[in-house]
């Protein structure tokens, strides 16, 4: 993998393919840790996995942003995890991008793991 400096002049510009949709989902204010994966960076298909409490604050779960979604119908929606009833968070890509692995937990904050509160 090589890596590439940006241009002087595009540096704080967003990417071409970044679609409105992809924008929007990426700029709502409760999203928690994210994650790439090489297997889902190439052009129509640029997925992005994030915790989000989409919730009101009563739990967290994965979601997909397509980040060259035109339309905000189209750029996210919700990963299953089926059995398991807490929220999500943390979660990562396995290597070849078919699996991915996250933190079950009773705990969070605004998308992002939360520490336990002792009384």
């Amino acid at each position: 993998m090589a890596l590439v400096a940006p241009d002087a002049g595009t540096v704080g510009t967003p990417p071409s393919y970044l679609g409105a949709g992809g924008a929007a989902a990426l700029a709502r204010y409760n999203l928690g840790i994210s994650s790439f994966s090489r297997a889902h960076w190439a052009a129509g298909d640029r997925r992005e996995i994030v915790a989000y409490d989409d919730s009101g604050g009563t739990s967290a779960a994965l979601q997909w942003i397509d980040i060259e979604a035109k339309a905000g119908a189209t750029a996210s929606g919700t990963i299953a995890r089926n059995g398991d009833t807490r929220s999500a968070g943390a979660p990562s890509w396995s290597h070849d991008g078919n699996t991915i692995a996250y933190v079950s937990t009773t705990h969070f904050c605004d998308g992002r793991l939360g520490a336990a509160v002792m009384a």
